[in-house]
């Protein structure tokens, strides 16, 4: 019911996985609400939820089949942190406005049938570390933003074909940002050479994950990738034919596979 919203001290509700519909008509009057969570619920009618107060950073909406576009209203919360739109029918473009949202730190949009291009404005989020676009429709290049997002820890692109779409053009080097650990587009349509200094700028010590395959990547695997340490790379269904012997002694890469069997486990050239 409603009334909920009247209980001023209440800070989070959960209702997820659960045959209700939650309103937001009067969600104004919670004034102390942190988190909702209505993931795996009937809801699909937001309106109201835009005059959440300061207070409120995290809206989980899962499999809640909400079709169409991201809801104005959701992306009207100024002080969201935290918003996860997973597998809910979403479709059209990612609206500008999501870009107002600046405390915004973990954004997931994967299993739906957004389209167009990727916007390339992702530095304007200075907060954000984690973003996940998967298994959508988008076409067109990686956003070379990726590279000036000051938080950015993980980014997920990967199987845009499925759809019908497929993220195209050159592998994007992403040479000076310093905080990207995971890097994840595979089963994309991206072609070209691998950079040379891809994340040179990241810590070599640190783990990192880089997922390329099944794209349309040719020529060589580079031997100044040795500078890291604990990287798993993955290549294989792609058009590479050459992988630098340096690679092959890196014992903590591939999950410790390499350690074992050496350049075999990183990839077979084709």
């Amino acid at each position: 019911p409603e009334t909920i919203y009247s209980m001023h001290h209440l800070t989070t509700v959960d209702f997820s996985r659960n045959e209700i519909v939650l309103p937001f008509k009067n969600f104004k009057e919670s004034l102390h609400m942190f988190s909702v969570n209505v993931a795996n619920t009937k809801t699909k009618d937001f309106d109201g939820i835009e005059h959440a107060s300061d207070f409120f950073h995290e809206l989980l909406a899962d499999n809640t089949r909400l079709e169409g576009a991201i809801p104005t209203e959701i992306v009207s919360i100024k002080n969201l942190r935290i918003l996860s739109l997973m597998e809910c029918d979403l479709s059209g473009q990612i609206p500008d406005e999501l870009f107002n949202l600046v405390e915004l730190q973990e954004l997931y949009l994967s299993n739906n049938d957004l389209q167009g291009t990727i916007p390339d404005r992702w530095n304007e989020l200075s907060n954000l570390r984690v973003l996940a676009l998967a298994k959508n429709q988008f076409k067109g290049p990686v956003p070379s933003s990726f590279d000036k997002a000051a938080s950015l820890i993980a980014v997920s692109l990967q199987d845009q074909l499925t759809k019908g779409g497929g993220l195209s053009g050159s592998v994007v080097p992403m040479s000076t940002t310093t905080t990207i650990r995971t890097l994840l587009l595979g089963n994309n349509k991206l072609e070209g050479d691998l950079p040379e200094d891809m994340l040179t700028a990241v810590e070599g010590d640190l783990p990192i994950t880089v997922d390329l395959s099944n794209n349309l990547i040719t020529g060589k695997v580079h031997g100044t990738y040795n500078r890291f340490k604990r990287m798993n790379l993955y290549l294989d269904g792609n058009l590479i034919t050459e992988l630098d012997e340096k690679l092959c002694s890196q014992a903590q890469w591939m999950q410790s596979s390499v350690g074992e069997y050496g350049c075999d486990a990183i990839l077979c050239p084709a």
